[in-house]
């Protein structure tokens, strides 16, 4: 699953935070969330989670789904 990179971008500058303030949060350092934010590695479950947290962001905005994803999202119980 990917992630919207330029919504979480965004959505940090929004709140006023630093790239620094972040990693900080998540325990990473400004350079490796750099990494992450610009798409050079990927974000781990574990990090998107305390991100979502972070920025106070619905999961649904930045979280990318496959067509075959959103067709079992759409099904019917």
């Amino acid at each position: 699953m990917k992630l919207n990179l330029d919504k979480i971008r965004l959505k940090r500058i929004d709140l006023g935070f630093s790239q620094e303030y972040i990693a900080d949060s998540l325990g990473v350092s400004q350079a490796q969330y750099s990494r992450l934010e610009r798409g050079a590695i990927e974000f781990t479950i574990d990090i998107s989670g305390k991100l979502i947290i972070l920025l106070e962001i619905n999961p649904i905005e930045i979280f990318i789904f496959s067509n075959q994803m959103k067709d079992l999202m759409m099904v019917k119980k």
